[in-house]
């Protein structure tokens, strides 16, 4: 559990957070910048309507002035034509006083302004109303007060224009004052943001400087240490991704290290010699077995060509092979001897060469014990053969001689005993000759002479051959299933079918059927022999084609063999590129298969 506190920052977040900043500052500069551009376009609002005002005050005063020099004119010509001119002048300056009067409202500062226009369009109406009643009176008393009354309303419209000038003068210069504002607050606006990014920009650098910078530093070091299988220098400290990359940096240089002092012991501890040789096959490494088997340290082999260690007459085929590595394959096996201090030493070299560190790996074991093992196999073997087989064969002659009668009669007594003799002898015979072919098989492997034959050929031979120990044991034979044509070695194939039905007849009672049954699949044939007889218990079944294995029935202790049959059979059969198999179940009986290719398969 992590104490409750103030928590750090990631690195990401740091970076946001650094970035957010002066984001935040020109969000700000933005909305104080639309702030200032619109108070100084209401400044500019302001001065156009100011302008516009004046100017159409100027046109009123311009047509009023026409106005009152017409009624003037009429009133001392009194023509119609004079009168027309007048009235056109009015209606024309009555058209201009509600917009007039409207822009002025809203030009107006105070209230008092707005009533005073208000007035003066009052005073102007009366002023032509009375000139108007004037003319038609005819009375030059009447048109003495109307010039008059026209004269008082020209002086206070002058003087409101008068007032109007000053006041549109003082309200420019408060325009001109406010907008010279603006432009200096933009101004210190622009300023401050720019001294703000530049510290904002300061600090990150200084920040990723003394911090990120340094993290980055300590990162990149771990990471050429862990690559360079040295222990890393430092650790960063902190819980940021760059903190957490260091820790699964630690985590696994933990790790290799562990995993190489695994594989330091395993080298170093292996019995068998481990060593890596140069481009001119010198040893540039070698682990203490090597050490052991020339007794040599380490350094007096480092640097010597293994040629040197090789027994001189195979020095020019650990050469070949070598050289045939680059050129072929980058893996190869063979055996040569080595000198030692007690002698050749009989070795298995595995080597594979690396065209990227362009090395040679090898692996050598001493093979000479188990040489030895296989030259006392074969001498074992070749006594059996001259020694054992040959007397075995005669004795067995003439126990067959003597018990045809044909060295004399024998007594009742004496024939007994000489068949069991002749029976046991028989055994030994069989025995000595399936050790010897099974070996023959390891050795050399099976010389198959293929041919085109038939299934059902080969079930025949085969029924013909133990038919005999089929009705002295009250046993049927039986085949069924179709003939197919297959290709295989005639005198092998015979061989199993003998030795499956042999012991399907040796281990079912008096009365029982045993059947070669013929199924065919794709592309092969399975040939199934099936007793009814006890079955074979399933724990029995994994070591059935073991060789010397054998499943003991107590209640037919006579029934003896070699426990080389099935064995002999499973060799015979793979070499065919065939399987073999067994079906059995306690009380129902067995089924031995194996399969057979078609002929063209």
């Amino acid at each position: 559990m992590k104490p409750k506190g103030r928590q750090k920052l990631t690195f990401s977040r740091q970076i946001l957070l650094l970035i957010s900043l002066p984001v935040l500052t020109q969000i700000v500069f933005l909305f104080a910048l639309n702030s200032s551009f619109h108070s100084l376009e209401d400044s500019y609002e302001k001065e156009a309507m100011a302008s516009e005002f004046l100017s159409d005050m100027v046109k009123f005063l311009s047509d009023l002035m026409n106005c009152v020099s017409a009624k003037v004119v009429y009133h001392i010509s009194r023509e119609e034509r004079d009168a027309q001119i007048f009235d056109r002048s009015y209606r024309l300056l009555l058209s201009q006083v509600a917009p007039l009067r409207e822009k002025q409202h809203r030009q107006s500062r105070s209230k008092q302004e707005a009533e005073a226009f208000d007035g003066l369009m009052q005073t102007l109406d009366q002023s032509f109303a009375q000139g108007e009643s004037a003319v038609l009176s005819q009375s030059q008393l009447d048109t003495a007060r109307a010039l008059l009354q026209t004269r008082r309303t020209l002086i206070s419209v002058n003087r409101l224009y008068v007032d109007l000038l000053q006041d549109m003068q003082n309200q420019r210069r408060a325009n001109s004052s406010a907008k010279l504002q603006a432009r200096h607050n933009l101004l210190n606006l622009i300023t401050l943001t720019f001294v703000l990014n530049i510290l904002f920009l300061a600090l990150a650098l200084v920040y990723f400087n003394r911090v990120t910078n340094k993290k980055f530093a300590q990162l990149k070091n771990n990471i050429i240490s862990l690559g360079l299988n040295k222990p890393l220098p430092s650790k960063i400290s902190g819980s940021d991704e760059m903190a957490e990359l260091d820790q699964i940096l630690h985590q696994t240089s933990s790790v290799l290290k562990q995993a190489r002092e695994q594989e330091q012991a395993l080298v170093e501890n292996a019995l068998d010699v481990i060593l890596s040789l140069d481009k001119s096959m010198r040893i540039n490494r070698i682990n203490p077995a090597g050490t052991r088997l020339w007794q040599l340290t380490e350094e007096e082999l480092l640097g010597r060509s293994l040629a040197s260690l090789i027994f001189e007459k195979d020095r020019d085929y650990l050469h070949a092979n070598l050289a045939n590595l680059n050129k072929t394959n980058n893996e190869c096996s063979f055996e040569i001897r080595l000198e030692s201090p007690q002698g050749p030493i009989d070795t298995a070299f595995n080597v594979r060469f690396s065209d990227e560190l362009q090395t040679y790996f090898c692996v050598a074991r001493d093979v000479s014990k188990a040489k030895e093992l296989e030259r006392m196999r074969a001498d074992f073997m070749a006594m059996i053969s001259h020694d054992l087989r040959s007397p075995l064969t005669s004795l067995n002659l003439t126990l067959e001689m003597l018990e045809t009668g044909r060295l004399g009669e024998l007594p009742e007594k004496a024939k007994s005993r000489l068949s069991r003799a002749s029976q046991s002898a028989a055994h030994l015979v069989e025995l000595v000759n399936d050790l010897l072919e099974l070996e023959k098989f390891e050795v050399t492997g099976i010389n198959l002479h293929i041919s085109k034959t038939e299934s059902q050929t080969l079930i025949e031979q085969a029924l013909a051959l133990v038919r005999e120990q089929a009705e002295a044991s009250r046993i049927r034979l039986e085949a069924r299933g179709n003939n197919y044509p297959v290709e295989c070695d005639p005198q092998r194939i015979v061989r199993v079918l003998t030795n499956l039905l042999t012991n399907a007849i040796k281990f079912s009672g008096p009365g029982e059927i045993v059947q070669v049954i013929t199924e065919a699949g794709k592309d092969s044939i399975r040939i199934i022999v099936s007793d009814r007889g006890k079955g074979i218990a399933p724990d029995k079944l994994g070591m059935i084609f073991e060789k010397y294995k054998q499943i003991v029935d107590e209640s037919q202790s006579d029934q003896k063999g070699s426990g080389l049959g099935l064995p002999i059979c499973k060799a015979i059969v793979e070499a065919h590129g065939g399987k073999i198999g067994v079906k059995s179940q306690v009380g129902l009986g067995s089924q031995f298969w194996f399969t057979l290719y078609m002929a063209g398969n």
